[in-house]
This record gives structure tokens, sequence and C-alpha cells, in this order.
């Protein structure tokens, strides 16, 4: 009886060093997986340490000294080893948030090019583009179109299907006229483009008259700010942001710059109408509205938006125009002041379920579907897209304090699960790491201040969609007074200076 009982007492006095062993190896891997991540301040860091090492030392005391009955004994395994689980399975989780986060921001963006053929034309397959003509715009992303009719030309090349002759039209309505009248057998555009050619009366029924023989699908690079305007110090230094809202067809319905001073925590946001009229690219023979800027490519956009501003943007971060929705519900939906009453129509694609909604005047709490359309609605406002423009700025404005709070660690999760593969952004997962480890940190409040960029209503020319269509298009043209404010305001949150602005 008593060799069994020592044989017990021997069992458990090496079970409870064992799951101790397993314990301080699991704290010592949690703390330096926790500690390289660099989110937690070194505050916080300290705490889970001490309270780490202080149960490390208890359950050794616990395993190691003789006299320690046994169920002592088995009560510390039994916690060292849901301790160790626990801190394995958050390991693993740091592990798996930091890729969740790496793949939230990319700085590339696909481009699509089709090949299009009439639907009367024999030309059914890629085979057939052999000894036929094609039809290129000036409106494609030249690299990717290079490369794709390299890979077009090899293609044919190989299976000696013949060859392919092209012609470039510089303009939509040029390049679509030659397939109409038979010019070239076929024309190859940017995916995105579609819509802008059946925007034109002419080509209202381009789906119908088209088929689709190739298609070829590319990664580009969006190229922002050079190495010059990159901040050293992201939590010491101010920082100016370019903040894009693309919809499906490219457009930047979205034009935003934040102006972020991380020592003062001021925040100002400038809208700009989409409409401003500018010159795409920097180039003054190709003036159009801001939004279609991204129809020749992100970083034509970002390009032309920064000649707007006295100050050069440090980053960018273009996302999805209708993941906004996704995204507010993931944060439980955002509180604004809304300043007048509107309603918006719903069947007209400004709400993603259809809906038709009310906005009252006052203090509003809103889940996805209802931020969307409230970001969207132009027509019932009283100052038309300006009154958007100022919408944009009030959801921005509450979504950043709703994601400066306390609350928004609860939920981290859902965020990213929402945001992944959705935001082309130059902003690094370690940038990122930085930014909440420094407001986890300070832990106070940001001062926010919103400024609407403000402009007149003319028609003229669109580049775009070509000269031959008249002046029929509605431009903005920017009140100089209110770029001049913006940049004035821009450099007094630069300069660590504290903004209202009534």
């Amino acid at each position: 009886m008593k060799k069994l009982k020592k044989k017990k007492n021997n069992f458990l006095n090496k079970y409870s060093i064992i799951t101790e062993i397993i314990f301080a190896i699991s704290s010592i891997s949690f703390v330096l997986v926790l500690s390289m991540l660099g989110i937690l301040p070194s505050n916080y860091l300290l705490i889970i340490i001490g309270v780490l090492s202080i149960f490390i030392v208890l359950f050794g005391l616990i395993a190691l000294l003789k006299g320690v009955n046994n169920f002592n004994k088995v009560f510390q395994s039994l916690i060292c080893t849901v301790l160790s689980v626990v801190l394995i399975i958050g390991s693993i989780g740091i592990e798996v948030y930091k890729d969740k986060i790496k793949n939230i921001f990319t700085n590339t963006e696909s481009v699509t090019l089709y090949v299009y053929a009439l639907n009367d034309s024999s030309i059914e397959i890629v085979d057939d583009l052999g000894d036929t003509t094609m039809g290129l715009s000036t409106f494609t992303n030249t690299n990717v179109q290079t490369t794709a009719l390299s890979d077009l030309y090899n293609y044919l090349g190989k299976y000696e299907l013949g060859a392919v002759t092209t012609e470039v039209y510089n303009g939509i309505n040029k390049i679509v006229d030659a397939l109409y009248d038979k010019e070239v057998d076929t024309i190859m555009i940017q995916s995105n483009l579609v819509d802008l050619i059946k925007e034109i009366p002419d080509y209202s029924d381009f789906d119908s008259k088209v088929k689709v023989v190739y298609e070829s699908t590319h990664q580009v690079t969006i190229k922002g700010s050079d190495a010059n305007f990159k901040i050293k110090n992201i939590t010491k230094d101010p920082f100016v942001v370019a903040v894009g809202g693309q919809d499906y067809n490219g457009n930047f319905d979205v034009n935003m710059v934040a102006t972020v001073n991380p020592l003062t925590k001021q925040v100002l946001i400038v809208t700009v109408p989409r409409d401003a009229y500018s010159p795409l690219g920097g180039d003054p023979d190709k003036m159009d509205k801001l939004s279609y800027s991204g129809q020749l490519g992100s970083d034509v956009w970002f390009n032309t938006f920064q000649l707007i501003f006295d100050y050069k943007f440090n980053f960018y971060a273009i996302v999805d125009y209708y993941s906004i929705s996704d995204v507010i519900d993931a944060v439980d939906g955002i509180d604004i002041y809304n300043p007048y009453y509107f309603t918006t129509v719903g069947g007209n694609g400004r709400s993603p379920r259809g809906y038709d909604y009310s906005f009252p005047e006052g203090e509003l709490h809103l889940d996805g579907d209802r931020t969307l359309s409230y970001v969207r609605e132009r027509y019932n406002l009283p100052t038309y897209d300006l009154g958007r423009n100022e919408h944009q700025g009030i959801v921005l404005k509450a979504l950043i304090k709703k994601l400066t709070s306390s609350e928004i660690v609860s939920h981290a999760d859902s965020i990213l699960e929402v945001l992944e593969s959705k935001v082309a952004s130059d902003f690094t997962p370690e940038i990122i790491y930085k930014l909440v480890n420094m407001q986890l940190k300070d832990n106070e409040e940001w001062n926010i201040v919103t400024y609407n960029i403000k402009g007149e209503v003319f028609y003229t020319y669109s580049y775009m969609i070509g000269h031959e269509y008249g002046p029929n298009y509605a431009m903005m043209d920017l009140y100089e007074d209110t770029v001049i404010k913006a940049n004035s305001l821009m450099k007094q949150v630069l300069d660590g200076e504290i903004i209202t602005i009534e």
C-alpha cells in the first residue's frame, strides 16, 4: 500500500513539474510573440510579464517544494495545463491577426483588358485573332496593354495562327466608332471603361452589339508619394493621407484628404467634390472630372488630386466605396449629427438593400446600409454634390472616432474580416502597429474637424467622353478662397496648432 502511494506521489510530482515547464515555455513564447508584434505599449507588456512571472514562481514552488499535498499538486497541474493551452492558442491567434492585417493592405490594383468584336463577327475566340486588325485606346494602362499584347502575340505565334495589326485611337468615341464602322475587327479596352462608354447616348446599346473574345488581367502597383515624402516616425511626425472611395467602374466618388498630427491628436478632413474640373495626371490638355481620373489608374487619381493642395501626400488609402456598409456594421454602427432633414431613394442604388430612408435633423445612429445611403445621396440635398461631400466628411469623422475608442478592441476580428483585400494603401502593417500602440498608450480622444472645399457647377467638354459630344458635362470650378482656406488649415495642423471650424 505504501509502495502504491509513493508511486502515485512520484507520478504527481513529475506531472506537476512537467506542466510547470510547459507553462513557463508557453508564457515566454507568448510574451515574445506579443512583443515582436509591437502593438502593446511597454507598460501593458510589463503588466503581462509581471502577472505571468508571478504564476510561474507560484506554480514552480508548488511543483518543486516537498510537503505540498496531492490536492494542491493536482490543482497546480490543472491550472498550468489550462493556461498553457490558452497561451498557445493566443500565440497562434496573434500570428493569424498579423496575417489578416497584412492581407488588408495592398499597393496594387487589378486591371482587366477586354478584346471586343461585333456580335455578327466571325471572331469567336482568341485563336480567331490571327490576321486581324485591333483598335487600341490611349485610355488604357500602357504597361498592362504592352504585356497583354505580348502574351497574345506569343500565343498566336506559337501556334502559327497569324499576326495582329494594331491602330491607336485617341478618344472613347473614336475607338468604338472604329469597331462599329468595321475599320478594325476588334478593340482592346479596360473593363472599367465599359460603363463610361454606355453613358454616351450613341453607345447605350454597346452590350448588345459586342462580344468578348479575349480577356487579360494583371496586377499593377499603385505609385504614391516618392521616398522623400515618407514619414520617419509615424507617432511623432504629422502626415497627410489621400483618401479615395472607388466605385465598381474605377471612378473616385469620394475624394478626401486627412491631415493628422499625432502629437496634438488633431485630424483635419478636407473633402473635394467629385466633379472638380481637373487636369488628369497634371496634363492641361486632359481636363475632366476628378472622379474620372481613376479610369486611367489610381496613380493618375493620386497625382491629379495632389495638384489641388500645397502639401504633398505622404500616404494614400483607397477603399471600395461600397464596403463602407460592411465596415460600419462591423463596428456596430456610428453616431453622427445630421444638419438637416432629407430622404433617399434606395431604388436608385443609394442603398445596398434598395430601401428608401428618411434622415431627420439631429443625433442619429446609422447602421451600414443607412450609412451608405447617407453618403451616396445627392439629388435630394439642398446643395447637391456639395451636400454629399459634407456627409462623407461627417461619416469619416464619426468612423475615426469609433476606431480610436477603447471599445474597438472587441470588434477587431470582424473589422479585419470585412476589410481583407478591400483597401489599397501604402501603409504597412508596421505603421498600423505603431499607431495602435500609440493610441493604447495615450488613450486620448482625437480632435477631428472637417472642411469642405466648394465650387460652382458649369458645363463643358469631357476629355474622357470626347469633344464630339459637346459641352454637355457638368463640372465644378472650385472656389479659390475655399482651396486657400483648406491649405491654410492643413498648415496649421501640420504646425501643431489646434483648430476649430465654425
